[in-house]
């Protein structure tokens, strides 16, 4: 498995009520490796939204992606600690 950089994001909205209580998230993508067939992607996300400076929530998932010979996002699946899940499907 070949490891990939971090990816790190600050997400803020600069109207409405959302700016308005100071809201914005933090997305830190970590521990990405590139399976050897360099189609499957797996990796961590830890997220945080923030509302007037206070933490109000966080969210840990493992992630599975699946790339195309074109190497184009096909598919993802999050999964939490206790093995909920959701996925995205590309077409």
């Amino acid at each position: 498995m070949e490891n990939l950089a971090n990816i790190e994001l600050e997400m803020s909205f600069d109207s409405g009520l959302l700016n308005f209580f100071g809201s914005k998230s933090t997305i830190k993508i970590y521990n990405r490796k590139l399976d050897s067939n360099k189609n499957n992607i797996k990796s961590k996300i830890n997220i945080k939204a923030y509302a007037l400076g206070i933490r109000i929530k966080q969210l840990n998932y493992n992630v599975i992606e699946k790339l195309n010979e074109n190497g184009l996002l096909t598919f993802q699946k999050f999964t939490e600690e206790d093995n909920s899940y959701f996925t995205m499907t590309y077409k």
